[in-house]
């Protein structure tokens, strides 16, 4: 599990925006726009997302609280990141091998490689 989190860590430095005012369309984890996301695996490996975004960034505030309606898609990870499955690259980043541990790999294999689209609606509360 701590390698696993440790790999998603070193990897997963961006976020994909759209139509957030005055937001760049790929910032980084580290931004200052007031967007955040947090990813890792348990000791069960079962991958958890934590996303969160001020109102402000939206121009939204407690005195003009507005309904909207969001989407979130989260796209699903790469072969390097399937846990039990290690790529091995060469210094050119081109594939140079694979191994693993096939029943951790079989198991999240086809569900860590689907995109995931949810949409929600947010109501204030007055």
């Amino acid at each position: 599990m701590l390698g696993y989190n440790n790999s998603l860590e070193d990897k997963a430095k961006y976020i994909r925006v759209n139509n957030v005012p005055d937001v760049d369309t790929l910032i980084s984890v580290y931004n200052l726009d007031g967007i955040r996301a947090k990813s890792g695996f348990d000791d069960k490996l079962v991958y958890t997302v934590e996303l969160g975004i001020d109102l402000k960034t939206l121009n939204i505030t407690s005195a003009k609280l507005v309904e909207f309606t969001y989407n979130i898609k989260l796209n699903g990870i790469a072969l390097d990141y399937v846990p039990g499955i290690e790529i091995f690259r060469d210094a050119a980043g081109n594939y140079a091998g694979m191994s693993g541990d096939p029943k951790i790999a079989r198991e999240y294999y086809d569900v860590s490689r689907s995109d995931t689209d949810l949409w929600g609606e947010y109501k204030p509360v007055r």
